[in-house]
């Protein structure tokens, strides 16, 4: 009886740690699902065009009429100043090339209920970017710091296809705490 009670507590564990199984991964392997799923794989550059608004330290609105960003992914700026550099890491491309470049860490969390895989890496200069990967393989959330460990949050949503690549296009940018971006993106080019 007490083999059989201990064989029946056993597998209720087995199971129960079953759907977590599917979540047990390496960072490189997260990161890879995510470039393939993004299209991120073969993208060498992006035009990403839309329009939007800003935002400022007291919150004060300012349309952008037209808002244009080329990322070319085969040039990082390293040579640039951090807060230069940094657009570059906190764009979904960038996170996934810095992860998949440095010993990256993983780490599965609920974030507003919402489950995460949430993958870390530290670039030269003691620079920590986190970025969060949902269920379906896409960059949502990246942080990184600037200025005396001001916080800078990009959230990426409502990813569409073009050409093969997944683009975002709602993207917001907190700073400190605080709105300071958000883009509609209407049209992106990705290697052209």
């Amino acid at each position: 009886m007490v083999k059989d009670c201990a064989r029946s507590f056993l597998l209720v564990i087995l199971l129960a740690a079953l759907p977590l199984a599917g979540w047990a991964q390496d960072a490189k392997t997260v990161v890879g699902k995510a470039a393939k799923a993004m299209g991120a794989e073969t993208l060498r550059t992006l035009h990403i065009a839309g329009s939007g608004s800003s935002y400022d330290e007291k919150g004060q609105h300012s349309p952008i009429k037209s808002y244009t960003r080329q990322i070319d992914l085969n040039s990082t700026p390293s040579n640039a100043s951090w807060n230069t550099q940094v657009e570059f890491w906190l764009t979904p491309y960038g996170f996934l090339k810095g992860a998949a470049a440095n010993a990256a860490t993983l780490e599965s969390k609920s974030v507003y209920g919402e489950p995460y895989q949430v993958v870390t890496f530290t670039l030269p200069g003691n620079h920590k970017i986190v970025g969060h990967i949902t269920e379906k393989d896409m960059v949502e959330r990246v942080h990184a710091w600037v200025d005396n460990d001001v916080l800078i949050e990009a959230v990426y949503r409502d990813y569409m296809d073009f050409d093969g690549v997944k683009v975002p296009t709602i993207m917001i940018q907190n700073r400190g705490g605080q709105l300071s971006q958000v883009v509609i993106v209407k049209e992106s080019k990705p290697n052209g």
